[in-house]
């Protein structure tokens, strides 16, 4: 099996979410309908806003454990690269 570490990007403010998944045409249409918890509120105020969110895989990697520690560095990585803008707060809080 393959794990995939992908990003949701707003082309409005970057990134906005790294995750996990085996399936990514299913994860896709998951956080489309709203039915992911973490990103909902964000892609509801992007539809809003007449914007649409691109989901970019980034890695696909046989091991779930080296997927999930990939997906750890990313979200690290995004984090440090947001925390040094000058719109962090307002960045980060997408985050959430």
């Amino acid at each position: 099996m393959t794990y995939f570490v992908y990003y949701l990007i707003d082309p409005a403010a970057g990134v906005f979410y790294v995750g996990l998944t085996c399936i990514p045409e299913e994860r896709r249409r998951a956080h489309q309908r709203g039915k992911c918890r973490s990103t909902k509120a964000k892609i509801k105020a992007m539809w809003a806003a007449g914007r649409r969110f691109e989901m970019v895989l980034f890695a696909g990697v046989p091991r779930k454990l080296d997927a999930l520690r990939l997906e750890n560095t990313m979200i690290e990585l995004t984090l440090g690269k947001l925390l040094n803008t000058p719109n962090s707060k307002h960045l980060v809080a997408s985050l959430s």
